[in-house]
């Protein structure tokens, strides 16, 4: 008998670990990085995953939460149809057919449970009898059942409509768990807000304003103002309380009002209960939003309640405003040009960037915009592109240029530069552990040094650079997937680039990894929903 010499087989195993490399020589690229690859992304130890999906968003049912169920039956007068609503004959419940079988059908938008043995009508007529329960996900197979989900999924996207409008959305953020998004109306003459709802996304109408002045007794948000004269009533939703104050008898500012009864005149004592309040100084009108710019919202709380955390934001175009979800704000502050174009709360003020010069409100007013009520303009020298507050520090980062801003307000406010030469692409500036932002060197990440109040700034993406150049021409947008452990910055065709901080052998790693969507990113939010 022949014999063999003895062979040692061993099957080399290299994991995909470390993310993407176009940058260094072929001889240096640790073994498992990446050279080329798209729609993946990296764990917090450098591992490949695919990077995950997207889908259609309204507050309606989401297709990744369709679900079907598996009815066996028979079928009379030709049964059913894929797309027919049948209607349980006993039980009065309903279902979408989305597979018709040999001796059963799969049903997805269940009402109820069908009785095992009644008749199901379509339109009225008998279709067939059912023969047993109806299980949710019964199919047979794997694959009938990967088929039936993916149906499932198509039906309830289908219900999934964009905000009625034209042109790529503006701006979205989430407040109290509630999605709210902003789009140009059908002929782009105008702005919308939409909110998300059961029913899918519902139109949001600003309101109207009117002026007043020589304010000697308060009027409150809910109040039914009326006008002597003219007899004019609404509610004010909102009393926008600018300079002066109550007890003065010098309150001045702007009521935002509710459907209006009558006309308002333009000068005439304001009126709650027959008790006269204020005077008008303008006629009541109605809020309109121009269409156009790139909305950027912030959601703060300038009062102690848990009931005042509200919307704050700007767009380039319109006035600044505050938003709870039901009533709009126009917020003025007095520049000839109101069109701020960035935004953030900090120290109990709101910030609002013009060009090259940084705004601020008065402390805890954010309708109050007087220096002799604690407003404040703060000069950089460079066109602001975004904030962000780190701390006890807010950071005012410019196109070219970083500076950092301390103190807590008028009086004690230092402004000191960080680089003179590092600045921050435009919605680029997120928070994951630490600062980050887009510049022309590529990925930053903005450090506090060991002296407090001061920071260093360190580029991240050196080995991707090609892929930061051509990023940095098409970002519009950036978010963090705090699950995640993510930074991902988006480019207005489609590309992405995704940034994972995870922990390596020199500790903190950055992992790249790129990815490309059919559809093209306009704007981003990350936020907690209504589940948590």
């Amino acid at each position: 008998m022949a014999k063999f010499p003895h062979v040692d087989v061993k099957t080399p195993y290299t994991r995909f670990q470390g993310g993407l490399d176009t940058e260094s020589p072929a001889l240096d690229i640790s073994p498992g990085a990446f050279i080329v690859a798209t729609n993946y992304m990296c764990d917090t130890e450098g591992g490949a995953t695919r990077i995950d999906g997207y889908e259609r968003f309204s507050g309606q049912p989401a297709p990744s939460d369709g679900t079907y169920y598996y009815c066996p039956c028979d079928f009379t007068s030709g049964g059913p149809s894929v797309g027919d609503t049948v209607t349980g004959a006993d039980s009065g419940e309903t279902a979408e057919v989305i597979v018709v079988g040999s001796d059963y059908i799969d049903v997805t938008k269940l009402s109820g449970d069908f009785n095992d043995d009644e008749v199901y009508n379509v339109g009225g007529s008998p279709k067939g009898t059912f023969t047993a329960g109806q299980p949710e996900k019964g199919e047979t197979t794997a694959a009938l059942h990967a088929t039936a989900m993916n149906l499932a999924a198509d039906v309830y996207r289908a219900d999934i409509a964009a905000p009625t409008g034209s042109g790529a959305g503006r701006g979205i953020t989430m407040l109290n768990g509630t999605v709210y998004c902003f789009r140009d109306n059908a002929g782009a003459t105008a702005g919308l807000i939409y909110k998300q709802t059961a029913a899918g996304w519902s139109a949001v109408t600003p309101g109207n304003e009117i002026s007043f002045d020589t304010g000697v007794a308060e009027i409150s948000d809910g109040d039914t103002v009326t006008q002597v004269t003219s007899g004019a009533s609404a509610v004010a939703n909102r009393v926008v309380l600018e300079s002066g104050t109550w007890a003065g008898g010098d309150a001045a500012g702007r009521l935002i009002l509710g459907t209006i009864t009558g006309t308002f005149d333009a000068t005439n004592a304001l009126q709650v209960a027959a008790a006269t309040k204020a005077t008008s100084t303008s006629l009541a009108t109605a809020i309109t939003i121009s269409p156009g710019g790139r909305y950027e919202l912030v959601v703060f709380n300038f009062t102690g309640s848990t009931a005042t955390r509200r919307i704050y934001g700007c767009d380039g175009v319109n006035r600044g405003f505050e938003f709870d979800g039901t009533h709009y704000v126009p917020i003025d502050t007095g520049m000839t040009t109101d069109t701020p174009l960035h935004v953030m709360a900090f120290k109990q003020q709101l910030f609002f960037s013009f060009l090259g010069s940084s705004q601020n409100s008065g402390p805890g007013t954010p309708y109050v915009w007087s220096a002799l009520l604690g407003a404040t303009e703060i000069a950089v020298g460079d066109n602001i592109t975004g904030y962000l507050v780190d701390s006890e520090t807010l950071l005012i980062c410019s196109r070219n240029t970083t500076h950092q801003l301390s103190g807590d307000n008028q009086a004690t406010f230092f402004l000191d530069p960080v680089d003179d030469e590092i600045g921050a692409v435009p919605y680029t500036l997120q928070i994951l552990a630490k600062p980050h932002c887009l510049d022309d060197r590529g990925l930053i990440q903005i450090s506090r040094t060991a002296q407090f109040g001061n920071f260093n700034l360190g580029t991240k993406s050196r080995r991707i650079q090609r892929r930061i150049d051509a990023m940095r021409k098409v970002a519009v947008a950036s978010s963090v997937y705090r699950s995640t452990n993510q930074y991902r910055l988006y480019g207005s065709d489609g590309t992405g680039i995704c940034v994972t901080l995870g922990t390596g052998r020199r500790g903190i790693e950055y992992y790249f990894s790129q990815f490309i969507y059919p559809d093209n990113v306009a704007c981003a939010v990350s936020g907690e929903d209504s589940t948590g």
